[in-house]
């Protein structure tokens, strides 16, 4: 079952589902295929990582979320930032791509330049862009001790109401990535890591 993806523009702040025609999902089945054919359809010559225009594909594997062992693949597919003439396809494993599936959507469409910092909150259809000041400039590690310790506050509060703690996943950005220096950098999926290919 083919899920919509997110489209986002953070200049605007807009948010949109995208329905892609059935007979491109089956042709590019997969997160690398689907990425490099979306690329392809938008990249021009000089096109550069820091671009507002360069779009960051984040993708999930046509099995992500399922119970089939070594399914919960997921893929960064963008501009490469070392070698203008090649692209970057970065992988890891583990519960977001899964987490993404259940939530209702393939994939997220990254374009734009937020004007502050924001991050990316996503509750099945509650779609939001937050501010991220606590987070600017902070390493993978700290964002997560960080989300971690706003997860316990909340899980008292809904320890108080007796209700469920969402099983929430956490996906970010060295602060290399987020001064936008086109070099290598890191990113960590809650302890998986998307190395190298040149993401910016």
């Amino acid at each position: 079952m083919y899920q919509p993806l997110l489209e986002i523009d953070l200049t605007t702040g807009t948010m949109t589902p995208l329905d892609l025609p059935r007979e491109v999902r089956e042709r590019w089945l997969g997160g690398t295929g689907l990425g490099l054919y979306l690329l392809s359809k938008e990249i021009r010559r000089g096109m550069k990582v820091t671009d507002p225009d360069c779009p960051v594909f984040i993708l999930t594997g046509p099995l992500g979320g399922t119970a089939v062992p070594q399914s919960t693949d997921m893929v960064i597919v963008t501009v490469n930032a070392e070698f203008s003439r090649n692209v970057c396809a970065s992988h890891a494993h583990g519960f977001f791509a899964a987490r993404l599936r259940h939530a209702g959507w393939d994939g997220i469409i990254l374009r734009g330049r937020a004007a502050k910092p924001v991050y990316l909150w996503i509750d099945g259809d509650n779609v939001e862009l937050r501010p991220a000041d606590h987070l600017w400039g902070q390493d993978t590690f700290e964002t997560h001790r960080r989300e971690l310790r706003s997860r316990a506050r909340h899980q008292r509060l809904l320890h108080r109401s007796s209700r469920r703690e969402p099983d929430r996943r956490l996906l970010s950005s060295r602060r290399l990535g987020l001064r936008r220096q086109p070099r290598r950098i890191r990113s960590r999926v809650r302890g998986e890591e998307l190395q190298g290919h040149g993401r910016g």
